[in-house]
């Protein structure tokens, strides 16, 4: 089997980076394998020799059709065309979907799509782009949705056919579930109790809400600290907790993978609570992953993708979104249960388990050989 993938980027700190960096050399183990990236991409830090790299796709922030991606586009589809690939693979839905769709029309090779949150849902609810993003995702042989969420939506909006939940991110289990030395943490933090979220400052993740929830936490627990992990503007949620007159909150922006782990293994509970704002949801949840493979509980809303992989009193306890409340009461259950909290914790990492990148490989392999036998 000949495959081409369709990636965003390379060589950043984010999900869809992330995505390609560590699917990509797993695949090329079992396939052949060619990825192509767009030009303004940066290189892969780390390189591999198992497959080949072609950074030739239009920029990733413009509709392939503009007059400033042209010449990309069509040199990217002469290059697929003269390659002759079995599939092709979009990783993100827009925009390299609609790419994927031109090269499916010039090779018959079957096309998948990837939909995860963000790259689906902003194009779908944007005038700009919905048209092209339905032709595209139409057209694909299988729209692979991260999450049930996604595909429902998918089905709803757009009346499609051809989507089926097949996940495209997965966790580094041994990375995050080995243990490591953490005594240097312990002495920082500790005595008391640590609560820990990890994401991006932004609207969608609800890092609003679970500060709020914390205010409640520290009335009942008062030696609990909450550490905030991302990047990203803090000076709204730094103000509210002034405003909340909340102590033992603390920003320490983004940190090396090396260091999160160490901070995943010290928390008492995980902390995350998404919500749907503006068309952007939380697809997946792949922190709710790392922090289980660490062995943590973990409290997170039900939005969005979260309940694919948080599972309610199995590995995490799943609360309503926008609700400081019963963020608080799910909180604080965990940090004076400590019985249920290994329990989940347990749990969470069998849940894991079953998302690491290798299951997560084998599993798209396998979605791709089925298809092509049934053509």
């Amino acid at each position: 089997m000949k495959v081409a993938l369709l990636g965003p980027f390379a060589g950043t700190h984010s999900g869809y980076s992330r995505v390609v960096e560590c699917m990509t050399p797993l695949i090329a183990k079992y396939v052949d394998t060619t990825l192509y990236l767009p030009i303004d991409s940066p290189k892969f830090k780390n390189y591999v020799d198992n497959f080949n790299v072609s950074y030739i796709l239009p920029p990733i922030y413009r509709h392939p059709l503009h007059f400033k991606s042209c010449k990309y586009l069509l040199n990217t589809l002469k290059c697929i065309r003269k390659e002759g690939f079995d599939v092709i693979q979009s990783l993100i839905a827009w925009p390299l979907s609609f790419v994927g769709a031109l090269a499916q029309v010039l090779t018959g090779s079957s096309l998948f799509v990837g939909a995860h949150g963000t790259d689906v849902f902003e194009p779908l609810f944007n005038w700009k782009t919905r048209h092209s993003l339905y032709l595209s995702l139409k057209r694909a042989t299988k729209v692979l949705a991260i999450s049930s969420y996604t595909k429902n939506e998918l089905v709803h909006n757009l009346n499609l056919k051809n989507v089926i939940v097949q996940p495209l991110d997965g966790v580094d289990y041994e990375f995050f579930s080995r243990k490591r030395d953490i005594s240097d943490l312990e002495k920082r933090w500790r005595p008391g109790k640590v609560l820990l979220t990890v994401g991006k400052l932004k609207e969608r993740k609800g890092i609003d809400v679970s500060i709020k929830a914390f205010k409640i936490v520290k009335e009942n627990i008062p030696d609990a600290k909450y550490i905030i992990i991302g990047g990203g503007r803090e000076d709204n949620y730094r103000s509210l907790v002034k405003e909340l007159k909340l102590n033992d909150v603390y920003f320490i922006g983004e940190i090396k993978e090396s260091e999160l782990v160490k901070y995943y293994q010290l928390c008492d509970v995980f902390v995350l609570t998404p919500r749907r704002y503006h068309g952007d949801v939380e697809g997946f949840g792949l922190v709710y992953l790392e922090a289980g493979a660490a062995g943590k509980p973990v409290v997170a809303s039900n939005s969005g993708g979260v309940s694919d992989v948080v599972k309610h009193m199995v590995n995490g306890i799943l609360v309503s979104e926008n609700d400081p409340y019963a963020t608080a009461q799910a909180i604080i259950q965990l940090l004076k249960d400590d019985n249920l909290a290994a329990e989940l914790g347990n749990n969470g990492k069998k849940v894991a388990k079953l998302f690491c990148w290798e299951n997560t490989v084998k599993s798209l392999i396998d979605v791709w050989q089925k298809t092509l036998r049934h053509e």
